[in-house]
């Protein structure tokens, strides 16, 4: 039973790693295609929520709409620091940078890549090949 137990907690432990993994490797590379072809405008500010998580921090979120070079309307919500949300709200308007072919992909301020996702992905994967490969205490 503590063996399937154990591999339970392995393979689980290895999906969830490669999963954010996965999202860690596209955020960056969403970035790196940002900044190297990214246009930047001048997004409105219409709407700003700041969310409370476990342990009583502080997400904050900004909601804007902006107009891409081909006149598409687009309307993007995301996740920002608090100096960006700050920002946000005290102008009602904000720089975002979008992919010209695929204006979805966009950020608002300053296009950075959140390395915790992958930096996670990583830790958990080690940890699921340390504990596959590690004697069991019987």
């Amino acid at each position: 039973m503590k063996a399937l137990k154990r591999l339970i907690a392995v393979v689980g432990g290895a999906i969830v790693g490669i999963v954010l993994l996965v999202f860690g490797v596209k955020e960056y590379f969403q970035v790196k295609a940002l900044k190297a072809n990214g246009k930047s405008v001048v997004a409105e500010v219409t709407d700003a929520e700041e969310r409370r998580g476990r342990r009583g921090r502080k997400s904050y979120y900004l909601t804007v709409n902006f107009k891409t070079e081909s006149g598409a309307t687009i309307t993007s919500e995301e996740r920002v620091s608090s100096s960006t949300y700050d920002q946000g709200t005290s102008a009602k308007k904000i720089n975002v940078t979008y992919l010209p072919e695929k204006p979805e992909v966009c950020r608002i301020g300053e296009p950075a890549t959140n390395w915790i996702g992958l930096g996670a992905g990583v830790v958990i994967i080690g940890f699921s090949v340390v504990s596959a490969f590690s004697r069991s205490e019987s």
